[in-house]
């Protein structure tokens, strides 16, 4: 694989959007119906990569200065790839994120949306704003559960409710 390919990859940070997917079947376990398909499943591993990955890509982008000091070996600053193909890429996640989302239903579309403006929004704006910044992560955080439990069900059971409050405030810290 290329040193580009590679980079590009790495902006993903495989790892976290992986653990994204996961959430989502956890979110599909703690549902009421637990409705598992094959199709879905495919598209709901594209929404969590799509949009994890480009968060993950978009926060980078974000934070070059930061990481050029804290992070040298991450693929802006070592210069593996460029700002703007950084951009392009996290753009193209992003967009396959979404279309996935959309192709599965208009509620899980809902949920794929509101979670990935506000961690752009975050990227962008809020890394540094205390309080609102952490409150928009922990909702990120649990967003994975909400999206599996809602493409399961179509909505979120309170079960799921009971999860996911002690992960949102603990995340909240």
């Amino acid at each position: 694989m290329s040193r580009k390919l590679r980079a590009l990859a790495a902006l993903t940070r495989p790892p976290n959007s992986i653990l994204m997917y996961i959430a989502v079947i956890a979110g599909i376990i703690l549902s009421d119906n637990k409705l598992l398909q094959a199709d879905k499943l495919a598209l709901a591993l594209i929404t969590a990569y799509g949009l994890c990955g480009s968060s993950m890509g978009f926060n980078d982008y974000f934070d070059k200065e930061v990481d050029s000091v804290n992070a040298p070996w991450r693929p802006i600053p070592s210069g593996a790839i460029s700002e703007l193909e950084a951009v392009i890429a996290s753009s193209a996640l992003g967009a396959a994120g979404i279309i996935s989302a959309a192709l599965t239903s208009v509620p899980c579309l809902l949920v794929a949306i509101t979670a990935f403006s506000a961690a752009l929004i975050y990227n962008a704006q809020l890394k540094k704003s205390g309080l609102l910044g952490n409150v928009v992560v922990s909702l990120v955080v649990v967003a994975p559960f909400i999206y599996g439990a809602v493409l399961s069900d179509g909505h979120v059971s309170p079960r799921l409710i009971t999860f996911i409050l002690p992960a949102f405030l603990s995340n909240l810290g």
